[in-house]
């Protein structure tokens, strides 16, 4: 399953969400994108858990003719692996999920019977660092790639230092994500699509005390 990862590492990408709105709606937005941003950069669409099995083979097929490097957590949280399985072997787009999962058994899970082909396992939401190396190896090991989930600045050196380290999910619009912006004065930077790591000791990130003290809640 390693092919996808290894074809899309050198496109530049861009991710959109998708599931809110009718699939003929999503469908008419992704069309615009890709035309937009041309047959050279990788297009990812993230649904958020929006489908049922029967809604997102539809619009998994619907997506497909945009020439999509992958359908990001297409199935309803309930039934993330089972029915997950039966839909990446039916659709021609690559399968990404993880973001959620807690531990490293329910990202092998994933792995074996839910058809993934990037793992997205958050070591800043669940598990840690050391959680996040034992999911990266389980997948290397299967021929899955790893594509971080937030916290660019702490995953960041992760995938680089993973042998199946893909891609690092950021937000560069402050607007988006002023926390992100704002509280880590120094961090990683983005850089034309490309995550630029410090050399710092550790993570290489420091922290706004000022911004804290502002928006904490007593």
């Amino acid at each position: 399953m390693s092919a996808p990862a290894t074809s899309l590492k050198a496109m530049r990408p861009l991710k959109i969400k998708v599931g809110a709105a009718s699939v003929a709606e999503d469908t008419r937005r992704v069309a615009l994108v890709r035309r937009a941003i041309g047959d050279d950069a990788a297009l990812m669409v993230d649904a958020n858990g929006a489908y049922s099995l029967t809604e997102a083979e539809i619009a998994g097929r619907a997506f497909s003719l945009y020439n999509l490097a992958w359908f990001e957590e297409p199935l309803h949280w309930y039934d993330p692996v089972t029915a997950l399985g039966k839909l990446a072997s039916r659709l021609p787009v690559p399968i990404a999920s993880g973001e959620s999962e807690m531990h490293a058994w329910a990202c092998r899970d994933l792995i074996d019977r839910g058809g993934v082909h990037f793992m997205q396992f958050d070591a800043a939401r669940y598990g840690g660092v050391t959680e996040w190396l034992r999911v990266a190896a389980y997948a290397d090991l299967s021929g899955v790639a790893m594509t971080t989930h937030h916290a660019p600045h702490i995953q960041g050196h992760l995938a680089a230092a993973a042998r199946n380290g893909f891609s690092v999910e950021t937000f560069p619009n402050a607007e988006r994500d002023p926390v992100f912006a704002n509280l880590y004065p120094i961090r990683a930077k983005l850089d034309r699509g490309r995550l630029i790591l410090g050399d710092e000791p550790g993570f290489g990130f420091s922290i706004n005390w000022d911004y804290l003290e502002k928006h904490r809640v007593r």
